[in-house]
């Protein structure tokens, strides 16, 4: 995948309804697609052509994606597993 420039080695892709994200062999998550549900994970509702990265505190181990919804598991000393891409809808947060 190449973003500015810049080229990754891409280990999963996952795909919703409308939207795609990717983990990066750097451990990154990249996301782009149809946002109106939030399921990209960037804290707004704004539609992204271009693979976006998501802004996390850890490496992301894993991604997923339903048909509106996304969720990355990240390795974090405080949090192991994390999903915010529904900002309309509920949220989960694990310690």
């Amino acid at each position: 995948m190449r973003i500015q420039q810049q080229y990754y080695t891409v280990l999963q892709v996952c795909c919703g309804a409308r939207h795609t994200l990717v983990k990066t062999r750097q451990g990154e998550a990249y996301a782009w697609g149809w946002n109106k549900y939030g399921q990209l994970g960037l804290g707004d509702t704004e539609n992204r052509l271009v693979p976006c990265s998501i802004q996390k505190q850890g490496t992301v181990e894993s991604v997923a994606c339903g048909c509106w919804h996304s969720m990355l598991i990240v390795t974090n000393p405080e949090h192991y597993f994390r999903t915010d891409m529904q900002l309309q809808w509920s949220k989960l947060g694990l310690k």
